[in-house]
């Protein structure tokens, strides 16, 4: 049997993010996904219209069932919708002793759409950042779950320093929003204050639809085959920068390949 992987979020029709976009994803790595899915979107690759978050109960008990049948070796959450699934997802991970929880906090959609209402950034702040062992997150997010302002690198370390205080083991500053038109910088920042730098050329035009789901579900994937945390994101990193270059040379709005 291959590594098992659990991807928890909403769903989206052009299977360019969300779960069906983890599970292409964890599926050219070898893992086997499985998927609790939380909101159903109506979207595109060009940007979300509507949300609509499941019931919480439901969400807990497709993770209560399917890990009673295929335990993860490492779980992806993505978007919750609202705060009464983010506290149900947080209880059902705890319930079931869930580890190397890899977490893309995802707010608002890459086209501005609201994916999680102000409960729900509470009870991540409060509940799901002490479950994970890394913390995915924009310069946007750094800034909404630190307080502080992120504008360039230092800032964005500094932001990850103060999210790693509120019980996360790690966090993973990206730099894809950031103003540098020839790479793109990530941070991993972890408790004991350690910072390690991860480069990688920035590719010309417009981001594909879900990079953040991609990096995210890959760096799951690799820490369910058993790499580090390091390891893990400089693989996922590499991947994800081979796909974005793949995905530039058919247009805009083009998928992320495998």
């Amino acid at each position: 049997m291959p590594p098992i992987v659990l991807a928890v979020g909403a769903t989206d029709p052009s299977s360019g993010a969300g779960v069906t976009a983890d599970l292409r994803m964890l599926n050219s790595l070898g893992i086997w996904g499985t998927a609790a899915v939380t909101a159903v979107t109506v979207q595109d690759t060009r940007g979300v219209e509507e949300v609509h978050p499941l019931d919480a109960a439901w969400v807990a008990r497709q993770i209560d069932v399917v890990v009673a049948d295929l335990p993860p070796a490492a779980v992806k959450i993505g978007a919750l919708g609202n705060g009464d699934v983010a506290s149900a997802v947080a209880s059902a991970l705890e319930r079931n002793n869930l580890h190397d929880i890899v977490l893309d906090p995802v707010v608002l959609s890459s086209s501005g759409h609201p994916l999680l209402d102000a409960m729900g950034v509470e009870v991540l702040k409060s509940r799901l950042l002490p479950l994970c062992r890394v913390l995915t997150a924009n310069w946007a997010e750094l800034a909404l779950f630190s307080g502080l302002p992120v504008d360039c690198d230092d800032s964005a370390m500094d932001a990850a320093s103060a999210i790693v205080a509120l019980g996360c083991d790690s966090v993973l500053a990206k730099g894809g929003h950031s103003n540098d038109p020839n790479r793109a910088v990530d941070f991993l920042v972890d408790s004991s204050g350690e910072v390690q730098r991860f480069e990688a050329p920035r590719v010309p035009g417009p981001s594909p639809h879900g990079t953040g789901c991609a990096l995210s579900s890959l760096i799951a994937g690799y820490l369910a085959s058993g790499d580090g945390l390091t390891e893990a994101v400089q693989k996922g990193k590499s991947a994800l920068s081979e796909r974005i270059a793949e995905a530039a040379t058919l247009g805009r709005g083009a998928p992320l390949l495998l």
